[in-house]
């Protein structure tokens, strides 16, 4: 995994980067409704975030949180 945390005026950037299984948004969505319990860090992060873009390329899981 490769992370970054950039700070552009009062705006931080984290940009994540992984070659794991490609993370499905719509399996994902309907698993956190059905359980708080999982996966509660991205959940809280989601939450607090002005945006969020996730893209899977060539392989490649990336993911941009903007706060």
């Amino acid at each position: 995994m490769n992370a970054r945390l950039v700070a552009k005026g009062r705006e931080l950037i984290i940009r994540m980067r992984d070659d794991c299984k490609p993370l499905n948004l719509t399996e994902y969505y309907k698993a956190l409704n059905e359980s708080r319990q999982r996966d509660a860090g991205l959940s809280i992060i989601m939450k607090m975030s002005k945006d969020v873009q996730y893209t899977n390329t060539l392989g490649a899981n990336n993911l941009i949180v903007r706060g």
